[in-house]
């Protein structure tokens, strides 16, 4: 798998955190998303995905685990779509389900120095992930439209064959279909969770 050694920083904007929380919840996670939740260290993130019952990927994600809770990293339109679902499948669990969007700004870098110790520092393969509460004021100066320019990390990503999903294009594939078996965001060792058994039948 090729990935691109120019190094680039960027701030993603089109990322909302969501935090779930409680004694329940990985538990929760492990019964909901296609990854295996209990195999995540502290603050190491997960490609993962939610599937609908037929298989289909509805939406893709990221998980880490921080301190006791966890940050699902979703895009902005699935945001209200992912609380509605996790709200759903709560029942007698003891979770809390946060949005936690307003409170961090979202960086991703390639071979980029970091920013403050105080931020979330999280390595995915190459890449840096950098969470930065935004009580703090912005460790880049100038805060630039430069920064805003996503463009270098879209082209890593597809040098990479990593997965992205524009609305109109979710619950349209299996897992297998965008590649999150080959990424390791597919798990077939982790017990059940939604459209598992078409997923499982195709790999079978």
């Amino acid at each position: 798998m090729s990935f691109s050694p120019i190094p680039f920083r960027c701030k993603v904007e089109s990322i909302k955190i969501c935090r779930v929380s409680g004694p329940d919840s990985e538990d929760f996670l492990q019964r909901l998303l296609t990854n295996d939740i209990k195999q995540i260290a502290e603050k190491e993130m997960q490609l993962s995905s939610w599937c609908n019952i037929k298989g289909r990927v509805s939406i893709l994600l990221r998980v880490i685990r921080y301190q006791d809770y966890f940050m699902l990293l979703v895009d902005d339109f699935n945001l209200e779509k992912l609380f509605q679902a996790l709200n759903k499948f709560v029942f007698n669990s003891n979770v809390t389900i946060t949005n936690l969007s307003d409170n961090f700004r979202i960086y991703v870098g390639l071979n980029f120095k970091i920013g403050k110790d105080s931020n979330i520092i999280i390595k995915e393969n190459h890449l840096n992930w950098e969470i930065e509460p935004t009580a703090e004021k912005s460790h880049d100066p100038r805060e630039s439209d430069a920064y805003r320019d996503i463009t270098p990390y879209a082209i890593y990503c597809i040098n990479n064959l990593i997965p992205f999903l524009s609305e109109n294009l979710c619950d349209k594939f299996l897992p297998q279909e965008i590649n999150l078996e080959q990424l390791g965001g597919l798990s077939f060792n982790k017990g059940c969770f939604p459209g598992q058994e078409i997923i499982a039948r195709v790999k079978y």
